[in-house]
């Protein structure tokens, strides 16, 4: 049913990831300029005109939070939506660390490179223990199913 408290947890999990997606995720202050990063691109805020692309970030994004629709409207199905919140915290998991990776990448070889996450960079980790919560009254829901049907 959807009027559960995981399908809260599992909303706002997505609602995170789907902000992150629009809002800046870090700068990195290097020599040539400074660089702002969100999950759709990479641009340099001075210094000159840099515009790259991170589809591959948006596209893990995205996966994330149609997956985590996916699990909200498969509430018949407990076990199932338990499996893939779990594998949901494992994109999640992914997408931190492909995110830090796709920001120090570049700026490795450089000297004084300085890097600022904003606060979007720990929705995913919100997202995380949203999901875990979710996967825990998820849990409890299939126990208090288990019980009945053995009582009859």
């Amino acid at each position: 049913m959807l009027q559960r408290i995981q399908t809260f947890y599992l909303t706002v999990a997505a609602v995170l990831i789907a902000v992150m997606g629009w809002t800046e995720i870090g700068n990195v202050v290097v020599d040539s300029g400074i660089y702002s990063f969100t999950l759709t691109k990479m641009t340099q805020v001075s210094g000159g005109e840099l515009n790259t692309n991170l589809i591959d970030l948006t596209i893990l994004g995205a996966i994330i939070v149609i997956l985590q629709f996916v699990i909200i409207f498969s509430y018949k199905k407990r076990v199932l939506q338990l499996r893939l919140s779990t594998y949901n915290i494992l994109l999640m998991v992914g997408l931190i660390a492909f995110s830090w990776w796709k920001i120090y990448s570049p700026f490795k070889e450089m000297e004084g490179n300085l890097v600022a996450y904003k606060i979007p960079m720990a929705f995913p980790i919100v997202a995380i223990i949203l999901n875990y919560l979710a996967i825990r009254s998820i849990g409890k829901d299939e126990a208090l199913v288990r019980s009945v049907d053995r009582i009859r």
